[in-house]
């Protein structure tokens, strides 16, 4: 599949994911996975920091990074929304619940949603353990919608 070399998400919003992933991360993984200099990561997080978004931590010779979810967006289209509903959306796009496996799986693992992500208590396999486990978790609701919005008839 050709890439037309654009993304819905800035370099601002890849590093904030990538962050989010895992804290203790190296800004040179960051910038490998990313695909852009290790200084352009390095004044990313700074830009991060400065607008609070992330608190970076020294632990030893090593940074570890604190998103802060509960931060605001900036851009006034996005004022209603939280870093961590963000990093949610992003999260959960990237699993496929049980109730897409089938004809649908392969389309969605053609787009690298399946498997990728490490498993959360409760998962097997990337998929959800129980609808029970997902309708607690405020995700999957157990009546077969995606909870929080409305069901089709």
């Amino acid at each position: 599949m050709k890439r037309d070399g654009w993304t819905f998400l800035t370099n601002h919003g890849h590093v904030l994911v990538c962050l989010a992933r895992n804290p203790d991360v190296l800004l040179r993984d960051v910038a490998t996975s990313i695909g852009i200099t290790e200084r352009s990561v390095q004044q990313i997080v700074a830009d991060l920091e400065r607008a609070g978004i992330i608190i970076r931590l020294r632990v030893g010779r090593r940074n570890r990074y604190v998103v802060r979810r509960e931060e605001a967006f900036r851009h006034p289209l996005e004022a209603g929304v939280s870093v961590g509903q963000f990093l949610d959306l992003v999260e959960d796009g990237r699993r496929v619940p049980r109730r897409l496996a089938g004809p649908h799986e392969h389309a969605v693992s053609a787009v690298g949603h399946a498997s990728v992500m490490p498993l959360r208590p409760g998962e097997r396999n990337g998929d959800w353990a129980s609808d029970a486990h997902a309708a607690s978790d405020g995700r999957w609701a157990g009546d077969g919608h995606w909870d929080g919005r409305p069901r089709r008839r």
